[in-house]
């Protein structure tokens, strides 16, 4: 299965060969900690058996865990506020017959929500921040990029053409940042200073200013500088100082670095020059500039803004898949625990059963009960599900940052309300289906021959 994932992402990012192997010592190590996991939860099993009376063991019927039933704090609490029908009371009596198979099955629960609520908060959070990139920040639609320096009143000419509103002149160029001991490789993206085709999300200072740099926070955090402080800048074998006005937080510029067009013209030696522009154009004319645009000399790229927003979302559902595969393992997860719960609550219950249908209850009525203990090991197991999810996702995309985010992007935490509902309604869905075979013994139970193994 491993082999047949890694075929699939290596496919999804475009890389020619796969090459995969066995490590052994992985293997092994699974194969311990399998073991050790199994050995520490037959312990207390078998503790609990081990102290075990004759009466319990011979006359499981009779049994002080079966016979015992006192009103607990949880049902005194409720009955402050309503009145409790006897049904829901004896369920809740059932649950806490037996608190550690009735806590297992919670915790079981909760850390299948939990296992799936962070794999789909991660990607939700890599959805909603390039949508807040390209819809939020990025407000051109157009943008042209040429090999070489192009005068300004000429690229502001392309204004004229039919179907474009709006055109701004822009440089970019890598430049070499440098602040004490620390130096980083940039891109500097030089816009005007009124510029209204990029929103900045300015966390610390101010926005573009003449003869300032606005720098992202990775970028920020990686050089250890502030606003205000002086770095050097390296341009072709050249050296500037520049002070820092600002720091900007965007998912997709985390090490990108700006400023305004005149002061990029200064450093670049290029007075009334820029080798791109940024075009807000009327989306049904975009495929007509974009041929005009590439007619024009020394035109390197030209690129729409839907484009690569859909490359960025291609690429995201290629990796969903993953999130996927978390899903069903949570699902079976949940199906397991739960189905060997109930089943062996019900075996258990069975003279019970046999003594609450021979007065009189209707089979129905029983199997109310059961999906009521049911709903409520689910909604205890959820409650707490989501917010240990939650605390999971926030801690695995602080680890996704720090080790493979590092260079691409930054996340912010964010799980949109449909996700978090559909895991939700699959859980209880997975919970209810499981519940089925106990269900079903409960209806088939014979209560003649019930009746008279209690009696021998």
């Amino acid at each position: 299965m491993s082999k047949e994932i890694t075929y699939f992402y290596t496919n999804a990012l475009g890389i020619p060969f796969t090459l995969t192997s066995v490590n052994y010592k992985v293997i092994g190590e699974s194969v311990v900690i399998g073991i050790l996991a199994c050995v520490v939860g037959a312990i207390m099993p078998s503790l609990m058996v081990v102290k075990l009376k004759p009466v319990d063991i011979l006359r499981p019927y009779i049994s002080t865990s079966m016979i015992k039933s006192r009103v607990t704090s949880f049902e005194k609490l409720l009955g402050r506020f309503c009145f409790l029908p006897i049904r829901i009371r004896m369920s809740i009596r059932n649950l806490f017959r037996n608190r550690v198979r009735t806590t297992t099955t919670i915790i079981g629960i909760a850390f299948s929500l939990m296992l799936t609520l962070s794999m789909v908060s991660l990607m939700d959070s890599f959805y909603v921040n390039v949508n807040i990139q390209f819809d939020h920040h990025v407000k051109w639609n157009l943008r042209a990029q040429f090999s070489t320096m192009k005068n300004v009143s000429e690229l502001v000419e392309i204004k004229n053409w039919d179907g474009v509103n709006r055109v701004e002149p822009f440089i970019t160029g890598f430049v070499t940042l440098k602040f004490s001991n620390k130096s980083v490789d940039s891109l500097l993206i030089a816009l005007p200073a009124n510029t209204s085709m990029h929103l900045f999300n300015i966390v610390h200072g101010m926005g573009l200013k003449d003869g300032m740099l606005i720098v992202g926070e990775g970028l920020a955090n990686k050089l250890h500088v502030e606003v205000n402080d002086t770095i050097n800048m390296v341009i072709c074998n050249s050296l500037f100082k520049i002070n820092i006005s600002g720091i900007d937080k965007e998912p997709l510029f985390l090490y990108a670095c700006f400023t305004t067009l005149k002061t990029a013209q200064k450093l670049f030696n290029a007075v009334n020059q820029a080798n791109g522009i940024l075009l807000n154009a009327d989306p049904t004319k975009i495929s007509d500039i974009r041929k005009k645009l590439y007619e024009i000399p020394g035109i390197e790229r030209v690129d729409v803004k839907s484009e690569i927003k859909s490359e960025w979302i291609k690429l995201l559902d290629e990796f969903t898949v993953f999130s996927y595969i978390m899903l069903i393992v949570s699902m079976l997860v949940a199906f397991s625990l739960v189905l060997n719960t109930i089943t062996i609550n019900v075996i258990e219950r069975k003279y019970e059963t046999t003594t609450l249908r021979v007065l009189g209850v209707k089979t129905k009525t029983l199997i109310k009960l059961i999906v009521l203990e049911n709903l409520v090991l689910a909604t205890f197991g959820l409650l707490i599900g989501t917010g240990l999810g939650y605390l999971s996702a926030y801690l695995l995309i602080c680890v996704f940052i720090q080790t493979v985010s590092e260079e691409l992007m930054i996340l912010t935490l964010a799980i949109k309300p449909l996700s978090y509902l559909s895991t939700i309604f699959v859980l209880l869905t997975t919970i209810f289906i499981s519940q089925i075979p106990a269900i079903k013994y409960v209806s088939k139970i014979n209560l003649a021959q019930t009746i008279k193994e209690a009696a021998l």
